[in-house]
């Protein structure tokens, strides 16, 4: 389900699987807003978290590029996920 290859379009859907501490789990992203070159935000739709948007910026600097991550989540099961932010 998704967008598998090639480059990202806005709107575009990515789902992806991923494991942590030994558990698997799925999420599914929507890219809700971009600037081709320069950033692009992608935004959870489905998975694990209460709320999930993540920008992701790229800055020229020479021969080099560098991807800066703004990542803004809000954690399930409420006061519980909070503690264990």
């Amino acid at each position: 389900v998704g967008t598998s290859k090639g480059l990202l379009q806005n709107h575009d859907a990515i789902e992806w699987e991923a494991k942590h501490l030994g558990i698997s789990w799925r999420m599914r992203v929507k890219i809700s807003a971009m600037v081709h070159g320069q950033w692009f935000i992608d935004e959870m739709v489905k998975g694990p978290f209460s709320m999930m948007k993540h920008k992701h910026e790229f800055i020229s600097i020479g021969n080099t590029t560098l991807m800066r991550d703004i990542f803004i989540f809000r954690a399930p099961l409420g006061w519980l996920g909070q503690l264990a932010d």
